[in-house]
């Protein structure tokens, strides 16, 4: 007995070895993707960078030579303009996301690099699965609209300007603090953010709430004021409570429409035997029928085959045996020849009804 305890304690310490080294490489190699299609975003973008500016030295150069690098409207319109997957960041795995943001929407925030550098905004929107945000009307850049919305409305302009991505390291929050000297207050650059002890109130739903301060201070940083929820009105065409929650259908098996959930149950979804399908499968059938029929249209059939095929039709045709008193009575009879103690023990049975 002691033998099989200790073997199956190594087995489950063997099997739970191979497993955590499964779970290593799959998390090194989700880890090596998510590093390469970083690499490659950012080095394609340094790739559009590069040639814009070379092509814009090369035009200044040039002047009346230069080259003629689009033609018609639109294609002068859309030159120089990015497309919407080179500009939006790859998300990053979630061992590398940041936990908690100590700078929200409506902050005020400084950025540190690219063509806005400098220049004080704010927030706008915040993209958590990819560490970056948007400042309002800062890192702008022309965007092609897609065709499919060029499609829909025609006055639709081919290229618009929207804010582009900042990474989260790549701005610094800023608040206004009151200078001893002057007693006024002043733009300030807080270039760490301290935080308190994170509590989670989870009569709330479990979200996260702490304080932010400046890092080596007591100064507290206050977040943004949250806008009030706007106040609903009735309307005369609203529902009333007790129209909505009345019962107007119930719905029945004996009666259509059949519930396909029901219908899921008691049949397998793609069994022979089922009588009502989804439209999407009877599509599907229908197609792959005509794709037999038109091949079976260009192949050479053997006899063999032809009577094969004749038979099954037949067999078709004639459709599922039925069960009749003739059979069932020759069914009794070989079981009374070949098991007569069966029918004995049933003769039995039948006396003692009586």
């Amino acid at each position: 007995m002691d033998k099989l305890l200790s073997r199956a304690l190594r087995a489950k310490t063997q099997a739970a070895r191979r497993l955590k080294k499964v779970n290593e490489t799959n998390d090194r190699r989700r880890l090596n993707n998510a590093r390469k299609e970083h690499a490659a975003f950012h080095k394609a973008l340094n790739v559009d960078r590069r040639t814009s500016r070379f092509e814009e030295k090369e035009d200044h150069r040039l002047g009346p030579l230069r080259p003629r690098r689009a033609v018609g409207k639109e294609e002068l319109e859309r030159l120089g303009a990015f497309e919407q997957h080179r500009v939006v960041p790859p998300p990053v795995p979630w061992e590398n996301r940041i936990k908690y943001w100590n700078i929200v929407e409506k902050d005020r925030v400084v950025i540190l690099k690219g063509p806005d550098r400098h220049k004080i905004g704010v927030v706008k929107s915040l993209d958590k699965g990819s560490n970056s945000l948007t400042v309002e009307g800062m890192n702008m850049i022309p965007m092609k609209v897609p065709d499919v919305f060029r499609s829909i409305d025609a006055n639709q302009p081919s290229v618009l300007f929207r804010e582009s991505p900042i990474h989260y390291d790549d701005v610094r929050l800023v608040i206004p603090v009151l200078d001893p000297k002057t007693n006024k207050l002043q733009d300030t650059v807080v270039a760490k953010v301290a935080m308190s002890k994170v509590f989670v109130d989870k009569a709330e739903g479990g979200v996260p709430e702490w304080s932010r301060y400046i890092s080596g201070t007591t100064t507290e940083i206050p977040w943004p004021e949250k806008e009030p929820e706007k106040e609903h009105f009735d309307q005369p065409a609203d529902s009333r409570i007790m129209h909505v929650e009345t019962t107007t259908y119930v719905p029945k098996l004996l009666e259509p429409p059949f519930p396909m959930s029901v219908m899921d149950e008691l049949r397998n979804k793609y069994s022979k035997f089922r009588m009502r399908h989804e439209p999407e499968y009877i599509a599907d059938i229908e197609r792959a029928e005509r794709r037999r029929l038109a091949k079976a249209g260009i192949q050479v059939s053997t006899p063999v085959q032809e009577l094969n095929r004749s038979l099954r039709a037949e067999k078709k045709a004639r459709g599922p045996p039925v069960m009749t008193e003739s059979i069932m009575e020759q069914i009794g009879r070989v079981m009374a020849q070949n098991r007569p103690e069966l029918l004995e023990k049933v003769q039995h049975q039948d006396v003692g009804v009586d």
